[in-house]
């Protein structure tokens, strides 16, 4: 026979308070996550531009940007691009990612910045795909949302 004690009453009460504690917890931060995702992903839809001649323009919080790239962006070498605009700026970080297959986060290098343009590096690594589509995430000082460039590179 089974003999139920307080102590066997109050532990399982615990255990349960602690399970449903979990449960509530990791509900709520995994819609926080989402909805930071989601948020995320909205802002950048709207605030960016596709690479088309090497240039392309798009505006952050009326602030017109322009994206030029010396040179059509290749795999397995530097890329040189500028962002200018006509109100001063600053870029605070930036990375390369691919679109259509993920190949890490790559770090841009800024290797000159004054306050209406920026000059900077790029490297895309070298893919299997005939084309590759990337995205360049731009996250300026002062501005609520990152843009972000869209770009095609063919094999």
């Amino acid at each position: 026979m089974i003999q139920i004690t307080f102590r066997h009453v109050l532990s399982s009460i615990i255990w349960i308070l602690i399970i449903a504690m979990i449960t509530v917890f990791s509900y709520r931060y995994s819609d926080r996550v989402e909805a930071l995702f989601h948020n995320f992903n909205y802002s950048a839809e709207l605030t960016g531009c596709t690479i088309h001649n090497n240039r392309c323009v798009f505006v952050i919080e009326h602030q017109k940007f322009d994206v030029t790239f010396l040179k059509k962006p290749t795999t397995d070498e530097e890329n040189q691009f500028s962002i200018t605009s006509s109100a001063a700026f600053s870029l605070e970080n930036s990375w390369v990612e691919g679109v259509n297959m993920y190949m890490g986060k790559t770090p841009v290098i800024v290797e000159q910045q004054n306050s209406q343009d920026t000059k900077a590096l790029l490297y895309l690594g070298s893919c299997n795909l005939n084309s590759m589509e990337w995205q360049l995430i731009l996250n300026f000082k002062h501005k609520a949302h990152p843009a972000v460039v869209r770009f095609t590179t063919v094999n």
